[in-house]
């Protein structure tokens, strides 16, 4: 809930207002056809290792490498010199 809100947030700043729908659609399209796919490749996995706790490692793992490299990215980079207004 949390991420919902502060990615809400940060979408409405950044993006003009014009284009806010589109963005929106296209982040949710995106998100929703994640879900599914992430079903099917956990499942599968744990299927061939029968070891759920590597998958929950590996979940975490994607989600620090993620956030690790927005930190990195050039608009992390801009949060945290110009800060956001």
């Amino acid at each position: 809930m949390v991420v919902n809100i502060t990615t809400m947030s940060l979408r409405q700043s950044l993006v003009p207002p014009h284009l806010l729908g589109r963005v929106r659609t296209v982040s949710n399209v995106l998100s929703s056809s994640a879900t599914p796919l992430g079903a099917f490749v956990g499942g599968w996995v744990i299927v061939q290792t029968g070891n759920i706790v590597a998958v929950y490692l590996g979940i975490g793992a994607l989600i620090c490498g993620i956030a690790g490299a927005a930190w990195f990215s050039a608009f992390g980079r801009f949060l945290v010199t110009e800060g956001h207004q």
